[in-house]
């Protein structure tokens, strides 16, 4: 398996057989702020759903439970990952800057926890049901 599929014919068709319900995906976000440029990282899990016409699996994005077709996704991102990028995640993120150093470091860590969370229980939850 790949550790990333881009938006070409070949890629998606690779995409489309390796993937499996449960299983998470990943796609890098880029931001433009008053501090600069940043990335952040969004999840998506694949379910055991399908679009109705293109038969096309349906991913979920845990933190927010929208659902789009993974052909949609990849199209829209350019880019999809197999393996959880070491960046931010934007589900999580936590902007209290009224927060010392030290508790907006735990806040951030405990938001990332609970995103994490989250998809693991999203994850398991599609993969149970792809095997019925």
């Amino acid at each position: 398996m790949k550790t990333v599929y881009r938006a070409t014919r070949g890629d998606k068709k690779a995409l489309l057989n390796d993937i499996e319900p449960g299983m998470s995906l990943f796609v890098i976000n880029e931001h433009v702020g008053n501090s600069g440029p940043s990335k952040t990282y969004s999840e998506y899990i694949v379910t055991t759903e399908k679009m109705p016409f293109t038969r096309t699996p349906v991913v979920q994005s845990p933190v927010t439970r929208g659902k789009s077709s993974l052909e949609s996704l990849l199209g829209k991102e350019r880019e999809i990952y197999t393996q959880r990028p070491s960046l931010p995640n934007l589900g999580a993120r936590d902007n209290h800057s009224a927060y010392t150093e030290d508790a907006q470091r735990t806040a951030t860590l405990v938001a990332d926890l609970h995103a994490q969370e989250a998809a693991l229980a999203m994850s398991r939850e599609w993969s149970l049901a792809g095997r019925r």
